[in-house]
Order: C-alpha cells, then structure tokens, then sequence
C-alpha cells in the first residue's frame, strides 16, 4: 500500500511538472525555393560632389579656382533626400549565394552652385558680384549583382551583396540664378556605368514571405546640363578666337537609399 501511495505521488508531481513546461518555440523553415523576387519603397540621400559651372567665357574673368574651363563654387547647398524604390529578381544557385537582376530608381534632387565672382576688365573698381547656378538630376539604374545569405537565427538572414550595372542620368539646371540674365539649362540624359554595395536585414513571416529592410550604396557617375549660351555681356570682351559662347553645370552623383521591402520565395 506503501509502495502504491508513493508511486502515485511520483506520477501527480511529474505530471504537473511535465504541464508547467512552456512549449517549444515555432520557427519558420528557411526556404527551399531556388527563386526570389523582392521590392521595397523608401528614401536615397544623395551627395553631388565636383559641382562645377562649366563656362569657357567665364573662366577667362573668374576669380573662383577652375579646373580646366569649370569654376569651382566657393560653396554648394542641396537638397539631399528623395523618394526611392527598386525591384528585383533572383536565383540562389546553391542553398546561400545567390545571383539577382534589379532595377532601382534614385528620385530627383537639386544643388546649387554658390559664389562664383567675376570680375569686370572695363569697370575693374566694381565689386564683383555672384552668379549661381543650379543643376537637379533624376537618375533611374539597372544592375546584376551577386550575394550570400547569412542565417543568424530562427526566422532572420543577412544578405550581403554587390552589383555592377549602368544609370540613365537626366541633368536640367538654371543658369545665373535670381538675375536679369537667368535663363534654364536645357536637360540632357546620358548613360553612366555604375556599381554598388547593398545589405538586406530580413524576417521570415511564412516559408515564402519576408519582410526586409534593404539597405545600398552606389555611384551614379557623372551628370552634366546641355549647354545655355552667353546673354551678357562678357563675350564682347573676349578676343580669343574659338572660345565658345556657352556654360553647362556638371557634377558627380552617388547615393544611399534604405528602404522596407518584401521578399517572395518560389
């Protein structure tokens, strides 16, 4: 009766032991899909560094420093964020690296040139006066890239990457900024090789879908105005036979976009 009483307690005591033990904790599987396709929507900071006002004219009178015939600003204001977005399509080759094709849109931005002073040959007595000038760009790209998935936990990975590919640069401007001689630098597109590194944070909410937050920087190249020609009144006091009578902006473009996203596995 002993014995009975005693293994009767040893069951109730295992039984409410084995209750209060909390229940496993559920993770999603990483995917066994060979296919992703992804999208995000967010914001690029971008920085325009070598601005300059490319002015043949100008730079025979300039009293800035210049690169060739570009006057180098003695300042630049921007306005350095945009919208962004990008989509992509890939494949993993093996069960981490993976190949993807994206295209990415960098949004639109602006900067403009300030204190650039020029001096008068025919009333040399007269303070020289500034002229800005602006240049806003808008640049779409295409890319191939390649990268590893790196799975620290549970539901999380890391995706590491690189990417190589070209951007679709549209350059627009004004010249002689807020004086009686402004007028607008036409726009130009022009092709630009470029590349990039990206980083992608992501949690598994299915074995198919994920939620990330997609991370990249790339270099957009350069981007240049088309040209506006001379309304003042410098070209008549230059003497130099073949000296163009027209000015454009140039810059070189680069940006950071950080982005949420979703990733489909198929």
């Amino acid at each position: 009766m002993r014995a009975a009483l005693i293994a009767t307690g040893i069951l109730v005591v295992s039984g409410a032991a084995l209750a209060e033990e909390p229940p496993p904790a559920v993770t999603v599987a990483p995917p066994t899909h060979e296919w992703f396709v992804e999208g995000g929507l967010g914001g690029a900071h971008a920085n325009m560094t070598h601005v300059e006002y490319n002015d043949p004219v100008g730079s025979i009178f300039t009293l800035n420093a210049k690169h060739g015939t570009g006057i180098i600003p003695q300042s630049v204001s921007e306005n350095h964020w945009s919208s962004a977005a990008a989509f992509s399509a890939g494949h993993f080759v093996d069960d981490r690296y993976f190949i993807r094709a994206t295209y990415r849109y960098f949004g639109t931005r602006s900067a403009t040139a300030n204190g650039l002073l020029f001096s008068t040959p025919d009333a040399p007595q007269q303070i020289p006066t500034s002229f800005p000038q602006s240049i806003t760009t808008t640049a779409h790209g295409v890319f191939l890239g390649a990268g590893v998935e790196i799975e620290p936990g549970e539901d999380w990975f890391i995706d590491p990457s690189v990417e190589i590919g070209a951007v679709l640069v549209h350059a627009n401007g004004v010249r002689d900024v807020d004086t009686i001689i402004q007028q607008p630098f036409p726009s130009r597109a022009q092709i630009n090789p470029a590349y990039g590194v990206g980083l992608a944070v992501g949690k598994r909410l299915t074995a198919d879908l994920a939620l990330e937050v997609l991370m990249n920087w790339d270099n957009l190249g350069r981007a240049d105005t088309a040209t506006a020609p001379d309304i003042g009144g410098a070209p008549r006091l230059v003497t130099t036979p073949g000296v163009p009578g027209k000015a454009f902006m140039t810059a070189k473009v680069n940006a950071a976009t950080i982005m949420l996203g979703i990733r489909y596995d198929f």
